[in-house]
Order: C-alpha cells, then structure tokens, then sequence
C-alpha cells in the first residue's frame, strides 16, 4: 500500500516492528485514531435546517476530503486496577482507559495488563512485557510514568524507607556511615551488602527487603509509554 492510503476507522497503520534483544520481538504500540469521511449537503427545508443547526456539531478542521482529527500523545492513559499492595517483582495490574493499537490489533478500552514491579527508591518501575488479547499473547515493552512524567509511580515515604530506619534503629551504631538514609536506601543496603560491610545481620536486612510492601490506590492514574528506538 501507498503512504497516502488511508486506514479503515478505528485502527491504525501498522509501522515496523521494534527490534527487541533476545527471542522476542516487541511490537509498536500506539494511540487508536478515528477518521470521518463528510459527504456533500442535500438539499433540506427550513424546519430540517433549524433543526439541524441546533443539534451538536462537528468542530474539526474540515479539508476537501474529510475530517480527521490528529493527536500527538506518545501515551496510552491506564489506572492501576482495583487496590493492591505489592512486593518488589510482584505483578502490578493496570486498565487501560482508552483503545490501544498493538501492530495490527486494537486492544479495547478498559482491558486489564500486567506488569512487573521493582521498587527502586521513590519510584516504582513497572514494565510491561506482553499482552494476551483473544488468546494471543503479544511481545511489547511498555514502561509505566507517573503524571509529573517520570518513569515509575512516585511512592514518597514508602515502606522501603520505613523498613531501612528500622533496620538501622535495631542495629544501632553497628552500621557506621555505611547508609546514608536520605538516598536511595534499597541501592545502599544492596552496595554494603556486596562489600561486606554490615556484618551479623545480612540475612535480616535481606528478608526485610524483600517483604516491603507499596500499597497502590484503585484507579491512580498512569501512563503507559514505549520508547522510540
């Protein structure tokens, strides 16, 4: 097909797939865009055009052969699903609030997807690696961003924080200047564990790791974005 065809309403151009590292191969991912033919007036009486005048209309840009109304977002609008409380590698399930073409299919409004979380600081990295749609699983690589437009969802104060002051406060003074709360203590811990730096008390310091929770609201809003390579 020729550039200027135009897609059948309610789908999108299929680009080239997106090259993705190892077996798999992440297909393009896309807003779903619809487009409106308009046909030439008839004829009408007075009473038809007062009537239709006063009904809603189409504001678009009108051009010689149509409507087409054009957006630029390079994001699919989703929610979290139901309220959940995860752990780091747990599975995060996310609703998408509007259509998305994924190549040559359009996954519906409201389908449920899934990602895996990785709590990583502040933010909780949620990446989104294939979608089931009519029982097809389909390979992406989606990435979850907040709405201050940072990848992951903002968690101040989360329980990973919680967890190191009370690491620190059992362990007292044996943990020296190693940690340095104020940064990101996940990273910090992880780096002292590796060099041997707390002694006695790995085993502790790593289960509480791994049991912290972040506790996410139904329907907080996020988006869902694939870099362009």
């Amino acid at each position: 097909n020729q550039n200027g065809t135009r897609a059948a309403a309610g789908q999108t151009a299929e680009p080239s797939p997106v090259q993705k590292a190892g077996k798999n191969t992440a297909k393009p991912v896309r807003q779903v865009t619809h487009q409106v033919v308009s046909s030439l007036g008839q004829p009408m009486s007075n009473a038809e055009f007062v009537a239709s005048f006063s009904q809603e209309r189409n504001r678009s840009f009108n051009t010689a052969v149509g409507v087409t109304t054009v957006s630029d977002r390079n994001t699919i609008p989703a929610c979290v699903y139901g309220a959940q409380s995860v752990t780091d590698g747990q599975a995060v399930r996310l609703r998408l609030l509007e259509p998305m073409a994924v190549a040559d299919r359009i996954i519906p409004r409201n389908a449920v997807v899934v990602g895996a979380a990785k709590i990583q600081g502040e933010r909780l990295a949620i990446e989104i690696t294939s979608l089931e749609h009519d029982g097809t699983v389909i390979p992406v690589e989606l990435e979850v961003y907040d709405t201050d437009g940072q990848p992951g969802i903002f968690i101040p104060n989360s329980m990973e924080m919680n967890a190191v002051r009370e690491v620190a406060a059992n362990m007292g003074g044996s943990l020296g200047s190693s940690i340095n709360i104020s940064t990101n203590a996940g990273a910090q811990l992880a780096s002292d564990l590796g060099k041997g730096l707390i002694q006695g008390t790995s085993q502790y310091i790593a289960k509480k790791m791994r049991t912290v929770k972040v506790h996410l609201k139904a329907g907080y809003r996020v988006m869902l974005y694939q870099e362009v390579n």
